[in-house]
Order: structure tokens, then sequence, then C-alpha cells
């Protein structure tokens, strides 16, 4: 114990001192907050002013009382000569066009269906709504005169409906909010990775390209203590950066404008004590799994290589919940990362996770750690990383 305790200090001594080290578990923290705040005003602000419609119109002669409607509900016409509509809206010009062929108006006045040519780019995010929302203005004026025109004949618009159906959301706004912010549980647990990583490529590959390492080896009386005691080092920057980036997560959710976009989330200390529990085990394994890689490595450039790969795993549940999204059941909790993002995204929606779920994940995830940190043991035991072999 008390190697171990030598090695941790001496080792938390050199990371505090390290620049790089403490702007890793810190920079992170700080920039995870400012860019969720960031977006989300961005997305409110857009939701409060949304950009003005604006439609290139060719034959506006033959619908007048189209394009009465579509004046009168704030949507700027600007005519256009209809072998140029495609055009004007593929290079985002406007972000839709109507082309109104000359045979609209005898049909419209015969009671048939008159045909318009509706152009908008779907691969444009930025045209995207606003062309819906001029849509849903041309559908609403073709139903009015529908509904209209069965007056006339003495009909009522309803038999024209079989069924009416209302659609009542149960979904409460909590949840609604989980769902849009469904990146959020992504970055916390990229804290994880990202926090202790520079500290594990210092304490092994940094020391060994110093020459430091292998004198440490062949004077410790107790590898294991050594181990250990420069993962602790290491956790100890995991779990800090861990608990900065959800603390600053909390903070940043009570400042976005949240009801303005009908939706609810509020943080309080049980549940982050909860998603705190829920990764400090998984940063035990990404500490100890890093520890291991690192080892391999005969310089920090090298372990940078290695450990870069690290960096995609917290990506992986959003990607597979991307194609498939599966309710929370026993099997999913005990997946490393799997499971956490589930149980976080399932806590920032106000629901009940078991106990039973949490203890699973971070049992397993504590094991994949102890199983990382024993292979490094076995590896700094081998004489060919003592003498700075590959």
């Amino acid at each position: 114990m008390n190697q171990f305790l030598v090695v941790f200090r001496k080792e938390l001594r050199d990371a505090m001192r390290d620049r790089r080290s403490v702007l890793s578990a810190l920079i992170y923290p700080v920039l995870t907050p400012l860019l969720i705040v960031i977006i989300f005003q961005v997305a409110a602000n857009e939701l409060e002013n949304p950009p003005e419609m604006r439609l290139a119109v060719a034959g506006v002669a033959n619908a007048p009382g189209l394009v009465q409607e579509l004046r009168s509900n704030d949507i700027e016409l600007e005519e256009m000569e209809q072998g140029a509509l495609a055009d004007a809206v593929r290079a985002g010009d406007v972000p839709a066009a109507l082309d109104i062929p000359a045979s609209y108006g005898e049909r419209f006045r015969g009671g048939w269906p008159a045909t318009v040519f509706f152009y908008e780019d779907g691969a444009s995010r930025r045209n995207r709504r606003t062309a819906s929302r001029i849509r849903r203005v041309i559908a609403g004026y073709s139903g009015t005169v529908g509904a209209l025109r069965l007056v006339s004949t003495g009909v009522s618009p309803a038999m024209s409906q079989s069924i009416q159906m209302t659609t009542v959301d149960l979904s409460s706004s909590k949840a609604r909010a989980a769902e849009v912010m469904n990146f959020i549980p992504m970055l916390v647990l990229f804290a994880c990775f990202m926090s202790g990583m520079y500290v594990a490529m210092d304490v092994t590959s940094g020391e060994r390209e110093r020459g430091s390492l292998e004198p440490l080896l062949l004077t410790a009386s107790d590898l294991r203590m050594l181990v250990f005691g420069k993962l602790g080092a290491a956790l100890v920057f995991a779990l800090a950066g861990s608990s900065l980036t959800l603390v600053g997560c909390v903070f940043a959710f009570g400042q976005l404008p949240l009801e303005t976009m009908g939706l609810s989330l509020s943080i309080g200390p049980e549940v982050a004590w909860v998603i705190l529990l829920l990764m400090a085990p998984l940063a035990v394994t990404a500490t100890a799994a890093q520890v291991f890689v690192a080892t391999f490595a005969r310089t920090i450039k090298e372990a940078q290589t290695y450990l870069s790969l690290f960096m995609l795993l917290p990506v992986f549940p959003v990607m597979f919940l991307s194609v498939k999204a599966p309710a929370l059941t026993a099997w999913m909790a005990p997946v490393p990362l799997l499971g956490q993002y589930l149980l976080i995204t399932e806590l920032m929606a106000g629901q009940d996770v078991p106990w039973a779920y949490v203890a699973m994940a971070g049992l397993v995830a504590v094991a994949l750690g102890l199983v990382a940190a024993w292979g490094t043991i076995i590896l700094l035991g081998k004489e060919r990383v003592i003498f700075g072999g590959s």
C-alpha cells in the first residue's frame, strides 16, 4: 500500500504540473456546456424568428385566388419564368418555387383537380422547413376550396371524411426534451475517455520515451501497486473531468430557453448523483484500457495514434440507436457504453430506472477495468517492455 501511495502521489504531482494533462481535463468540461447552450440558443432563435417565406412563381395570372391566399399568409412572391424555377431552387436563391400551368384556371373552374408543380430541394436543411410551411399553406387552400364546393352542392364537407382521427401525444415535455437532446449522453460519456487520456499516455509511453520507465520497473518491489498507482493518477483526472462535465451540463440546461421550444428538462441532485454513479465505473474502464493500450507504445505520438481510436467508442451507441431504437432491457444494462447511454437517456426523460440495472452496468465496467489493469501488469512484466522493445 505504501508503494501504491508513493507512485500515486508522484504521478499525480507530475500530471498536475503538465499543462497538457490539466487542459485535457478542464477544456472539455468548459467547452461542452458552452456548445450545448450555443446550439439550443440558435435553434430557439430560429423558432422565434423564422426566416421569411419566399416563393418563386411562374404563371401568377393563372391562379389569382391561390396567389392571394399565399400573399395573405405573408409569403413573398417573386415572378419568374418557368424554365428558371428549378435552377433558382437548386442554387438556393429561393426556398421553393411554384409552376402554375395555363390549364389551371379551366380545370379549377370546372371543378376538377388543378395541377401545380412545387419545386423544393429536400437536401437543403436551410430551406426545407420554409418549403414545408409553404406546402401546408397550399394544402390548406386546397382543402378550403374543396369544402366550399361540397357546401355549394348541398353536401356536408364532413361526408368526405369517413374517419376523423385525433392524435393525443402522451409524451411528457421531459421525454420530448430527452429525445431532442439524445446527443447529450454521448458528450457526457465522452468525458470519461477524454479527461484522463493524456495522463494515461504520460505515465506509460511518456515515461518509456523519457527512459524513466525501465529503472522504475526494475526497482519496483510490487508491480501491481506500481500499475494501480499509475492508474489511480489517471483515474483522478478522468473522474474530475467527468464530474465537471456533468456539473457544466446541468448548469447549461438551466440556461436553455426550452420553454419556447415546448420542452422541459431539469436534472436535480438525485438524478445527477445516479448519472455520476454510471460515469464513474465507466471512467475506470476507459482509463484502465487506455493505460493498457498506451503501454504498447514507445512514444507519446505513437500512443496518441492508438488511443485516437478510443474516441470513437462513445459514438457507437448513437449509431446503433439511430438504426434501431430498442427499449431498455436487462441484457442491455451491463453492455459497456450502450447501457450507460440508455440509462442516462431514461434519467433525462424523467423515467425511473431499476437500481439493479445501474449496479449491473457499474459492476461490469469495473470488472473490465480490472481485466485491463491485470493485462497491463502482465505486459509490464515482460523484458521486451522493460528494455524498450515493441
